[in-house]
This record gives C-alpha cells, structure tokens and sequence, in this order.
C-alpha cells in the first residue's frame, strides 16, 4: 500500500467534487445539495488530515496487523502493487 498515493487520491476527488459541484449549483442551487457537498467535503478532507496527522502509524499498523494486512493489500491492488 502507498499511502501517499492514496492521499493524492483523496485530494484530486475532493478537488474534482468541489469543482463538478461549484458548477452544479451554477445551474441546480438547491439547499440539500450545497449541504450535501458540505459533509463531503468534510468528510474527504477530514480523511486526508487523520491519514497525513497518523501516516508513520498506519504504515506500521499496515505491516503488522492481519485486518490493516488485508486493507494495505486492497490498497495495493487499487494502485497495481501487491504487498506480501
């Protein structure tokens, strides 16, 4: 698993979900929709602080741990690497 592609990841979405939205609301500017964009985004980039305040601990959890295993393995498939 390369965590820091996978926050690369986490960033262009956010970027490309504010954009699309930003012109969504242009043209469809309805409340559910500015408050939906609003939990993504905090949801998205959220994420991506946990992951950039807690890398060294996630890079060590994903070495020694079955579950965190699976997931650095399912990770690593997304970016065509595979961890043994």
């Amino acid at each position: 698993m390369d965590l820091k592609k996978s926050l690369n990841d986490i960033s262009k979405i956010g970027v490309f979900t504010n954009i699309s939205i930003v012109i969504i609301i242009l043209f469809y500017n309805h409340l559910w929709v500015i408050v939906t964009t609003l939990i993504l985004n905090i949801i998205l980039f959220g994420t991506l602080l946990i992951i950039n305040k807690y890398y060294f601990m996630f890079v060590a959890m994903s070495t020694t741990n079955k579950v965190f295993k699976n997931l650095n393995n399912r990770l690593g498939g997304l970016h065509g690497q595979e961890f043994r």
